[in-house]
């Protein structure tokens, strides 16, 4: 079988004149660079009904700089900014490269996140045009910050300034940031005001940093500048890491392309000859995916939640990625996500934290930073646990993690009311509280008193998609417990899944609607409000098939749906408010749930729209996808430009809802059962990893060609047959694809 071919992916964005306010990314494992388009690292973002410059550095989790700027001046004056002088800039998932012209410069300027340590160069070529040699004063400034971003605005009072052979150190509350340059540095300006370079601290809102050097005419000088740092243990720890960063200038692109590349020729190769725009949705999704890869340090891996200011773990936004970063064949990265979890779960109570016995924390940083208090994170990681196992079959990391499940079951088990038989959320947000009363300066973000994933809104007591998660955990649990030493434990967990689910179905119908109720108080009454979380109970498939169909079709009328996803509120509800976090925006984590959910009700041909959409959206943004978005139009509101859950779930829907993939590794089976559209003749998929194996898929209508690569025998069901496929073997069985009607 001939193989398909990867079509190239172009440059993501070929800018030819300023335009600040579109974001580019560029990150390595434990740095980042957030810019716009205008050659600087400056990007202004509305946040909160302000606008706050979110551009500079980011290094192992902390936020080192704010905007950093370049400008070019001579003994006669300040010639100008890089911005002023730009004519072209081409941005890569790795590197930018802008070219910038007056009449007496030529600047190709290279900016780099280096794809392994945790820092940002940038590299100018600088060429004299005229007939004789001039000088050239350069100044870099920025603003410092050397806070994590687990906090969102905080930032030092006081900071130390030290002089370095190579430019200067500053440092702030445990945080460290290096500035250095290849040319020697003349001059030094902290809050604009000359520094002599003695040891300085206080308040600094810039740093200039200036050299002057000789251009001659003709030959190109080449000069970098680096900043670098993170936890000042980490800087102090490695001095030589200036030099050889900016001793290995030349390579910083290609070091950092070359490892995207590698990384990307082990992902799945996807062709949908009927669907060019799902195609390239799926190779800007991976590609984005891959942009919130975090290693800063060893024992800590996972994915940030989002830039710019998510650029920390949070375990709740990480459960949703894994399936993703499962699909794409990187099983060892999620065996050291969820080691990561697990090593900060709470072993005792952690009251000024959030934290009970058990519990998953909310957000991890480097330090190590922690919180915990949200209602649904540590529900996600026994399916996590299920998934990683059925996709690799690795028993292992199971029964490594055994103690750390049963901690999640006994979490869960202790907020399980005895008298309704549903698991409890909001007392996470009140025991926050609670807990700061004594502490009077100390505040956790939004003044709510439930933490769900609509955190800013109040959704207590027994929110749908906790009992959800809970079901969903128990049976993982239940399929898990022969591995982990519990087998007499697995039917007792799947009884009561079994029973939760029923439950569900019964207490939560809400006839008038036709729809599931939002929530469920103390007393019993329901929660009437239409939000999309009652898709969740669909796209997991527990209700039949009838009131399945009826929930997905009632969450797509337009008080709920929009052209551009779905709000988190109805906009008939009287608290709708378009502009409200989670009380009326729309996020795409919601047309997870939507597309999820239309999969499993059989409506193949909603479904398929919404993933079209999806991918429109990912094509329009360039490559990333925000956070949020204003209900009544399609524009950002308080939104991160880019949020990994806004990303994943449309690459494990590819995978699990239109190819219909489902690995068993308990009996090395996959199951395919597609829903491809009635218009559609081919769809293709290589390089698909299982149980450390590989899996070749190609449709042909109607045929469905399976190849297998691996140690074992592989079994697959689909349409009326099973395959059993040895090392190299080749089957085939009869797909028609779907029906005109759904």
């Amino acid at each position: 079988m001939a193989r398909p071919i990867e079509p190239p992916v172009e440059p993501l964005r070929r800018v030819t004149s300023i335009d600040s306010r579109a974001p580019i990314l560029l990150t390595g494992l434990s740095a980042a660079a957030v810019m716009g388009a205008s050659g600087d690292l400056s990007l202004v973002r509305e946040t909160r009904g302000a606008d706050i410059d979110w551009g500079g550095v980011y290094g192992e989790g902390i936020r080192l700089t704010g905007p950093w700027w370049i400008r070019f001046g001579d003994p006669g004056g300040i010639r100008g900014t890089l911005s002023e002088s730009m004519v072209r800039l081409d941005s890569f998932r790795t590197h930018v490269v802008s070219h910038h012209e007056t009449v007496a410069l030529r600047c190709d300027q290279e900016i780099v996140a280096l794809s392994e340590q945790p820092g940002v160069g940038r590299r100018l070529t600088l060429t004299n045009p005229t007939d004789a040699p001039a000088f050239l004063q350069i100044e870099s400034t920025f603003r410092p910050e050397l806070a994590p971003v687990l906090i969102e605005g905080i930032k030092p009072s006081e900071y130390q300034v030290v002089r370095t052979p190579t430019g200067l150190q500053i440092r702030a509350f445990g945080s460290a940031l290096e500035f250095a340059s290849s040319v020697s540095c003349t001059g030094f300006r902290l809050n604009d005001q000359p520094w002599d370079g003695h040891p300085y601290r206080g308040a600094l809102d810039t740093a200039t940093i200036e050299s002057r050097i000789v251009l001659p005419s003709g030959p190109s000088t080449t000069v970098s500048h680096i900043i670098w740092g993170g936890l000042e243990s980490s800087v102090r720890a490695y001095p030589e890491r200036t030099a050889q960063l900016l001793g290995s200038a030349d390579g910083w692109a290609a070091t950092a392309d070359a490892a995207r590349r590698e990384w990307a020729t082990r992902t799945p190769r996807l062709r949908l000859p009927d669907a060019p725009e799902l195609e390239r949705g799926y190779l800007l999704a991976r590609d984005a995916l891959r942009s919130l890869y975090f290693a800063p340090e060893p024992g800590f891996t996972g994915l940030v939640a989002g830039y710019p200011w998510y650029a920390a773990l949070w375990c709740r936004d990480l459960a949703w990625m894994i399936p993703a970063v499962l699909w794409l064949g990187d099983t060892s990265w999620t065996a050291s996500s969820l080691r990561s979890v697990f090593r900060f779960q709470a072993r005792a109570p952690l009251p000024i934290l959030g934290g009970t016995t058990g519990e998953v924390p909310m957000q991890i940083g480097p330090g190590p930073i922690f919180l915990y208090g949200t209602s649904d994170t540590t529900l996600y990681y026994p399916d996590l646990v299920r998934r990683y196992l059925n996709h690799t079959g690795d028993e292992a990391l199971v029964r490594e993690l055994t103690r750390s499940l049963q901690l999640a079951e006994q979490w869960a088990r202790r907020k399980t009311d005895p008298t309704t038989g549903l698991i409890r959320n909001g007392d996470e947000g009140a025991g926050l509280h609670e807990a700061a009363q004594e502490h009077g300066r100390v505040h956790y973000g939004f003044d709510a008193y439930d933490y769900t994933i609509w955190d800013s809104t109040d959704r207590r007591s027994h929110a749908i998609d906790i009992q959800v998660l809970w079901a969903e955990a128990l049976a993982a649990l239940g399929e898990l417990a022969p591995v982990i030493g519990l087998a007499t434990s697995a039917s007792d967990w799947q009884t009561e899944a079994r029973n939760l689910r029923e439950l569900i179905v019964s207490r939560y119908w809400w006839a008038d609607e036709s729809y599931l109720y939002d929530s469920l108080a103390e007393d019993g009454s329901p929660v009437r409000k239409i939000r999309p979380n009652a898709l969740l109970a669909v796209a997991r498939g527990i209700l039949p098939r009838d009131r399945a169909t009826a929930v997905v079709d009632r969450a797509a009328r337009d008080d709920l749906a929009t052209d551009w996803g779905y709000r988190t509120l109805s906009s008939a509800d009287a608290t709708y408010n378009p502009i409200s976090y989670h009380d009326g925006q729309v996020w795409p984590i919601a047309s997870a749930w939507a597309v999820g959910a239309a999969f499993a009700a059989g409506q193949t041909t909603r479904a398929v729209e919404g993933l079209y959409r999806w991918a429109r959206q990912l094509d329009q943004e360039a490559g990333t996808l925000n956070e949020c978005y204003r209900g009544d139009r399609p524009e950002p509101f308080n939104s991160c430009f880019l949020l990994g859950f806004s990303i994943a779930p449309f690459l494990t829907l590819l995978f699990e809802g239109l190819w219909g993939l489902t690995p068993r590794s308990r009996d090395w089976t996959l199951n395919v059962n597609p829903h491809f559209p009635a218009n559609w003749s081919q769809a293709w998929l290589e390089g698909l990893s299982l149980f450390g194996g590989e899996v070749v898929l190609r449709w042909d209508r109607p045929r469905m060609t399976v190849g297998w690569r691996g140690a074992k025998s592989l079994k697959v069901t689909g349409g009326s047959r099973t395959l059993e496929l040895a090392d190299g073997e080749f089957g085939t069985f009869e797909y028609p694809g779907a029906p005109t009607t759904t």
